[in-house]
Parts: structure tokens; sequence; C-alpha cells
């Protein structure tokens, strides 16, 4: 349970550390989750944790599917045109950063460890780079490096959030 705990806490601290690095504007603040009053953020975060929590309960194979479901929808939003996407109004970095913190909480939750295995983030990161290369490939989308970077920061702040979680304990 304590692996748990420290898996849930470094997602929550990836989620407040991407917002409050890229705030978005104050017109669309009030139509994003991340963007609360601190009594609300406390909410959303205890939601988030017995979510996460709910989530370790499942069997492993029903984890694992839910992470690559998370990944093929990646791979989908990565490719439609862009004029199609949802989330177009939010920065393509951020939603890059947010979404690689997003799936490797689901990695770690999916295949958890004590100890952070090498292949968690190097997975993770050349999914990203693969992402890239498929994108180069149509001819709305494009490759770039600065999206394999907002990946990789992404993958820092989780492993980043769970290096502090495993010094303070």
């Amino acid at each position: 349970m304590k692996a748990l705990s420290k898996q849930l806490t470094a997602a929550t601290i990836g989620f407040i550390l991407i917002e409050e690095r890229f705030p978005l504007p104050a017109a669309r603040k009030s139509s994003s989750l991340f963007f609360f009053g601190s009594g609300q953020r406390r909410a959303f975060v205890k939601g988030l944790m017995n979510l996460l929590t709910h989530f370790q309960a499942l069997p492993d194979l029903a984890r694992q599917g839910i992470l690559l479901a998370a990944i093929a929808f990646a791979l989908f939003m990565a490719m439609i045109p862009h004029r199609y996407d949802p989330t177009r109004f939010i920065n393509d970095k951020v939603k890059h950063a947010i979404t690689f913190v997003v799936l490797f909480t689901l990695l770690d939750l999916a295949w958890p460890t004590t100890a952070m295995p090498w292949w968690k983030p190097i997975s993770l990161f050349v999914l990203g780079i693969g992402i890239e290369v498929c994108q180069g490939f149509t001819r709305y989308r494009y490759f770039s490096f600065g999206d394999i970077l907002a990946n990789g920061v992404g993958i820092l702040v989780y492993l980043g959030g769970w290096a502090w979680l495993q010094g303070a304990h």
C-alpha cells in the first residue's frame, strides 16, 4: 500500500507542477479541471486519489488493458487533424507533458514495482518518438522535436515526484 501511495502522490505532484508552470489564460481557467481554488483542488485531488486507489484494486490484466487503451487513445488524438482536436485550445506542449504524466502513472500502476526500472521511462520516451514519427507521415501533422522534449518533461515530472517521495519516506 505504501508503494501505491507513493505512485498516487507522484501523479498528483506532477499535475500540480505542470499546472503551476504552464497556466492557462484567465479566459480558459474557468473551463479547466486543473484550475480550481484551493478547496476545489483538494476535492479534485481527493477524488483523483480515490479513483487511482480503485484502479489499483483491479486485476493486473485489467490495469494493463487500460494502459494500452490510454496509449491507443493518445495515438488517436496525436493523429487526428488539428481542427478536429477537442483540446486544441490547450497549449500543445502542456498537453504532451500532461499526457506523459498520465501515461507514466498508468504504466507505474499497471506494473507496480518498489524501485524504478529503467524500462519504464525509456519505453514511454520511445513511444513519444514513435508518435512523432507517425505524425511525420501525415499531410496534416508534422514531426516535432519540441513535442518530444515536452514528452520528456512529463516523464521527468513524474520521475521527480516519484524520487521526491522515495526520499520523503
